[in-house]
This record gives C-alpha cells, sequence and structure tokens, in this order.
C-alpha cells in the first residue's frame, strides 16, 4: 500500500485529536510504500499526542490493493490504544460491499460514504454508517451542506 501522507488534523479543520493517513492512487509518483516505520510513527503520535480519531482516506482503502494493510493498522490501533482511538475509513465505495469484512465489525468505528458526480468528480454527498448503530445509515449530508465543513 503506498499513501502521501500521514498528519494531525488532517482534514484542516483545527481538531489536533484527529490523524490521518492518506492513500495514494495508483502510480501516483510522490507517494511512499507503507511500512512498519510508519505504523511506529502513527502509533508514537497516538501515544504522545493524545490522538482521539484515526481516518483512513484518499485512494479506496477496501480495495483489493490496499484492504490487507488497512486492517492491519486497524486492528494495530485498536490493540496498542485498548480501543479508545475512534477509527473512520471514508471511501466511494457503498458500505455493503465490505460488511462481510470481518475487521469492519471488530476494529472500524464509522464509515464515510462519498458520492461523487461522475461528471464532475466533485463531492455530491457524504453518509455516515456507524458500527454503534448495527451499521445503520445514521445521517447523510448533501454537499451543498458540506461546503467550508467537514464531517
Amino acid at each position: 500500500m503506498n499513501y502521501t501522507d500521514i498528519k494531525t488534523d488532517p482534514f484542516n479543520m483545527g481538531r489536533e485529536k484527529d490523524y490521518g493517513i492518506k492513500l495514494a492512487k495508483a502510480g501516483d509518483e510522490h507517494s511512499e510504500k507503507f511500512t512498519d516505520f510508519e505504523m511506529w510513527e502513527i502509533l508514537y503520535c497516538i501515544g504522545r499526542k493524545g490522538i482521539e480519531d484515526f481516518h483512513i482516506y484518499g485512494d479506496d482503502p477496501l480495495s483489493d490493493a490496499n484492504i490487507g494493510e488497512v486492517s492491519y493498522i486497524c486492528k494495530t490501533i485498536k490493540q496498542r490504544s485498548d480501543g479508545d482511538v475512534k477509527i473512520t475509513i471514508h471511501s466511494a465505495k457503498p458500505l455493503h460491499e465490505f460488511i462481510k469484512e470481518g475487521f469492519m465489525n471488530m476494529f472500524v468505528d464509522f464509515f464515510v460514504e462519498n458520492k461523487y458526480d461522475s461528471t464532475t468528480n466533485q463531492l455530491e454527498s457524504q453518509t455516515l454508517w456507524t458500527k454503534e448503530s448495527g451499521w445503520m445509515n445514521d445521517i447523510q449530508w448533501h454537499a451543498s451542506q458540506l461546503r467550508g465543513t467537514y464531517v
């Protein structure tokens, strides 16, 4: 799995207790290979900075090319934080395609389904799903409600 960024407050919303990894699209020349060093960096920041939420976003986290590493990241964070860190996966694919994956029920707390306009590739809406609600659709935002905010 390749990534382009690992940082605090990944969506620039002034949320210093958030941390995230942005996955790279295939062929992105500015990407780096995810290794044990990056996993250590994530765990270090979670322990030292009091991170409460971890986001996995960018190129589809649950694609066949990424799912192995993503499940490893989720499992490791949950185990090392005693379950205290909430994990959110952001994907353009619908949740029902992945709910069968065991790690979703064991290690992921939130799933944000991003829908894009196929003609403009602009974000159209987001749907939040939570494990706590049994993976029921908790809320949906239309793109007009999202302008200037991160949900």
